[in-house]
């Protein structure tokens, strides 16, 4: 165990990053970043491209979205729990978490360039159908030609039975031409959508566009402000100090935690398992929910690693919290595991149809060494490697262990999304050169959540310098 440290060993004014140290790194990230993302929007506008693009599009900012998701959450966990140990590295969780807005801006062009929308979410393509006027048009001639045919019909047996006297067919058939009424012409795009989409119909209330629209601007506002708001009472407290905003921000915490459940749950749902809409899990929100808590902490055991090694944190985090960490990170692997394992299993013991076309595709071919490589990398290797204490002390192999968590969980996020993206058969898995376009498009949206991260840090700073329990946090022990 490290030597006791008092407040005398610590800085005043806490430290702030000298920004000249990563400044170069920030513009080169940055600078690679703008030019991959200019080359983005030009793929997602090219006919040839943009289909096939656009999968690529929603993995890269997918995957940095769940990082910013696990950032907030362990901000909002070390609150609600009034963690101890946590203060030391708290900095680290908002400025990852921080970084939320950014996935979300970058999704925006998936859902204005009408193609791109159209591939990724089928469901789309059916509403804007059934919403055009030429076909709402000729949908209305064939159910009004349909209704008058039909009338036509009952009227000539109502004369033909009341000709022949038999005045109870005649009845029958009058209370058959009430039953069916005026054509509605108010409710054609419903109808058009029930005959092409039963499945989508039935979700219509939830599945349209404009309600789609609100659910994503509220869940990044949401987020967004959570986040944001309490960064703001922790850097505030840098220069109030005292006990009111710890309790403040601890009574949040628990205000929080639901809206960010609601918020992260349903856009996962809105993005990812909507990308078949006639497929459900109910336990898909807390699937992703647990990749995102343990590649978040990934990130953040990075990050502190690469402050400690530029010069900072030596005297606030120590070997403990590392052990913590890394306690956490193994406890997520094990976490993990544990809901895909129940999602598979509920779903194969039921056997129902909508719900099974999930796993077919991605037990067929190729994807099937994929899924088995998920699951031994995902959580054989990591459980094995992450057991011993003395691992997780040590912060070097404990960097090299987030860092192989950050990559099978994009593993994690391929897989639940590029599957979708054409068909798989033997000699054909893949659309041909789409693996291209799925790195790019994930190494253009990390450099600009990189860069972007790296401008963030040098406005306050490292650790929450005047925290009533810094003190417990840098001497903790476990």
């Amino acid at each position: 165990m490290a030597d006791h440290i008092n407040l005398k060993d610590l800085p005043t004014e806490g430290e702030r990053l000298d920004f000249n140290k990563v400044s170069r790194y920030a513009v080169m990230l940055l600078g690679a970043g703008g030019i991959g993302l200019i080359v983005s929007i030009i793929l997602l506008f090219i006919p040839a491209t943009q289909k096939a693009y656009g999968f690529s599009w929603l993995l890269g900012t997918v995957f940095f979205f769940t990082i910013a998701v696990g950032g907030i959450f362990w901000t909002l966990l070390h609150h609600a729990s009034n963690s101890g140990w946590g203060i030391a590295v708290r900095r680290v969780f908002e400025r990852v978490g921080s970084m939320i807005w950014l996935p979300g801006v970058l999704m925006l062009p998936l859902f204005l360039i009408s193609p791109v929308k159209h591939s990724l979410w089928h469901w789309t393509e059916i509403e804007d159908n059934a919403n055009d006027k030429a076909a709402q048009q000729q949908t209305i001639d064939n159910y009004q030609a349909k209704h008058d045919a039909l009338v036509a019909e009952y009227q000539e047996t109502v004369k033909e039975a009341t000709a022949a006297g038999n005045l109870n067919e005649a009845k029958m058939a009058e209370a058959e031409i009430a039953k069916i009424g005026e054509f509605d012409e108010s409710k054609i795009a419903g109808k058009i959508i029930k005959d092409k989409d039963a499945i989508l119909y039935g979700k219509h209330g939830y599945l349209n566009q404009p309600f789609m629209w609100a659910r994503y601007i509220s869940f990044f506002v949401i987020l967004t402000f959570i986040i944001f708001q309490m960064r703001k009472w922790s850097t505030t407290q840098d220069e109030t100090g005292g006990l009111k905003l710890t309790f403040r921000m601890r009574r949040a915490a628990c205000g929080f935690l639901p809206l960010f459940a609601v918020a992260m749950t349903f856009g996962a749902i809105d993005w990812v398992m909507a990308i078949d809409h006639h497929w459900f899990s109910t336990m898909y929100g807390v699937y992703f929910f647990a990749g995102s808590a343990l590649s978040g902490m990934a990130v953040i055991i990075l990050v502190v690693t690469m402050l400690r090694n530029l010069g900072y944190l030596r005297k606030v985090v120590t070997v403990e919290h590392y052990h913590i960490m890394g306690k956490l990170m193994f406890a997520f692997v094990i976490f993990w595991a544990y809901i895909t394992f129940s999602q598979f299993f509920l779903i194969w013991y039921a056997n129902i149809t909508e719900e099974t076309k999930y796993f077919l595709i991605r037990n067929t071919e190729f994807w099937n060494y994929a899924s088995i490589a998920l699951v031994v990398c995902h959580f054989v290797i990591p459980f094995i490697l992450l057991l011993p204490a003395w691992m997780k002390r040590t912060p070097r192999y404990l960097a090299f262990m987030a860092c192989y968590v950050i990559v099978v969980h994009l593993l994690d996020v391929y897989l639940m999304i590029i599957p979708m993206r054409g068909p798989i058969v033997a000699s054909n898995y893949v659309i041909p050169g789409a693996i291209i376009g799925d790195l790019f498009a994930v190494v253009t949206v990390g450099c600009l959540v990189a860069g972007g991260f790296l401008y963030s840090l040098r406005k306050y700073s490292l650790f929450p310098c005047r925290d009533p329990r810094l003190l417990e946090s840098v001497n903790a022990h476990n």
